[in-house]
């Protein structure tokens, strides 16, 4: 029987603590006579994730106790990779997995060790042309000086200076 903590004055259930040891051997049971997750789950009257817990299944990627399915999908998704990364030598993972995506998604999930293993390292970005803030910050700086002096200076109906308006005054994009 379940060990479980109640409401003390009302005795109603709130929350099952631990399973005991009968009603885990009968979801082991069931298991093993071929029985789906999602049924043993609703004969035993508990969630399919206690089940599953139980049963170790969520560490093996398997949800039904059809192993050699599994293993012919694995063995299936395996092969695909490989194709896909002999096909593509100068590739790098991303543009991999968009051209097997779901065998990597599979293998990502169900079989991660050996899909590190044999995926390319990944790829550092390098950028073509590095950025030099600081000189990049003098010129929007005085790229904004200059386009408050010509909204000061200007003839038309007195404005409130604001980003947005430096922004369309200046033509510059993507400064906040």
């Amino acid at each position: 029987m379940p060990v479980s903590q109640h409401y003390a004055d009302s005795g109603r259930f709130v929350q099952v603590v631990e399973q005991g040891d009968v009603w885990v051997a009968k979801v082991r049971e069931l298991f093993q006579n071929g029985i789906r997750v999602k049924e043993i789950a609703m004969r035993m009257n508990a969630d399919i994730k206690t089940v599953k817990k139980h049963l170790e299944v969520k560490e093996h990627g398997i949800e039904e106790p059809d192993l050699s399915n599994f293993l012919c999908k694995r063995e299936e998704h395996r092969e695909k990779w490989l194709q896909i990364v002999k096909d593509n030598p100068d590739k790098g993972r991303l543009v991999l997995r968009r051209l097997a995506k779901y065998s990597a998604i599979w293998l990502c999930k169900n079989d991660r060790e050996w899909w590190e293993q044999n995926s390319p390292a990944p790829q550092q970005a390098l950028s073509s042309s590095p950025v030099n803030w600081e000189e990049r910050d003098k010129e929007i700086l005085e790229v904004v000086k200059q386009t408050v002096r010509r909204i000061f200076s200007s003839e038309e109906k007195p404005q409130r200076i604001s980003l947005r308006l430096i922004r369309t005054w200046s033509g510059i994009k993507g400064f906040v």
